[in-house]
This record gives structure tokens, sequence and C-alpha cells, in this order.
């Protein structure tokens, strides 16, 4: 590939649009790790104790323990943010035309990092701290999420080669 046709690639407005969500999705997970703990707590208790009054209804005999609940959330809410950023970022490098193992490892590197700097940012908010156990969940969210994109590139390209043979 040419190098007028690389900085095409790398300046097309659909590399610039994936490149600004990654940056709006790393100031939205910034805004969210900067919250004290009560805020956070208050925030993942409403969501929690909503979600034991639906199940509650829908099954009478159901016992939640709600500080389980709330646990289980928030380690998920670290998961879903990396798992989504995971993708923000693997679509943004592919768009420039970055190969697969290469785009995979850079994009890995952008993700683990934004996530130990979550984590030192965090050190700095009451209440809050870093913790390692985050950073590999975080860090857990973007690989499964790049793994499901690759999956879904995989299938596509399997679909659209039995369909041309077809």
């Amino acid at each position: 590939m040419n190098i007028q046709r690389k900085k095409q690639q790398l300046f097309s407005t659909k590399t610039i649009i994936l490149g600004m969500l990654v940056i709006v999705w790393m100031a939205v997970i910034f805004a969210l790790s900067a919250q004290p703990v009560t805020e956070s707590r208050a925030l993942s208790s409403g969501i929690a104790q909503k979600g034991v009054e639906a199940i509650e209804r829908v099954l009478p005999q159901a016992r939640i323990d709600l500080p389980t609940l709330e646990h289980v959330l928030r380690k998920g809410a670290h998961f879903c943010a990396y798992f989504i950023l995971g993708l923000l970022v693997i679509a943004t490098l592919h768009s420039t035309g970055l190969p697969g193992r290469k785009a995979f490892l850079i994009a890995m590197l952008i993700c683990i990092s934004y996530a130990i700097s979550d984590e030192i940012h965090q050190y700095f908010v009451p209440g809050r701290g870093p913790q390692l156990s985050d950073v590999l969940l975080d860090s857990t969210g973007s690989g499964i999420a790049m793994g499901v994109r690759w999956m879904v590139g995989r299938v596509r390209a399997r679909l659209g080669a039995t369909r041309r043979l077809t």
C-alpha cells in the first residue's frame, strides 16, 4: 500500500469518528471514576435495589442479598465499560488499515494502559483506591470484546465466501 493511501485511511472520516468515540468513552470512564465512593455506592445501591424489587415481583420467593448484588453490579460495570472501550479501540485501529495482530496488540496496550491510569486516578478520589483486580477485570473485558469482534469478522468472511460460491 502506498504512503498516500495509508494517509487517506489514517485520516478517513470513519477513523476520525471512531477515534472521537474512543476519547468520549474514555471521558465517561474518567467521570465515573471521579465519583467519590459515597456517590458511586449510592448509584450502584439504587440500581441494585430496583433490581431486587423487580426480581421479587416476578419471583416472590426469591431472596436476593443486596450487598452481593451491588458488588456484582459494580464489577459488571467495570467489565462492560472496558468491553465497549475495547470494541471502540480495535474498530478505530482496524479502520486505519492496521493488520489484525498488530491492531490487537496495540489496542490491548491502549486499554490496559487506560485501565492502569484509571486505577491510579482513583487513588486521588475520596474513599476510592487502586485495585489490581479491577485492572485485570477491565483488561479482560477489552480482550473479550476484541475476541468477539474477531470471531464475528471470521463468521462474516466465511458467510461471504459461501455466498460467492453459490
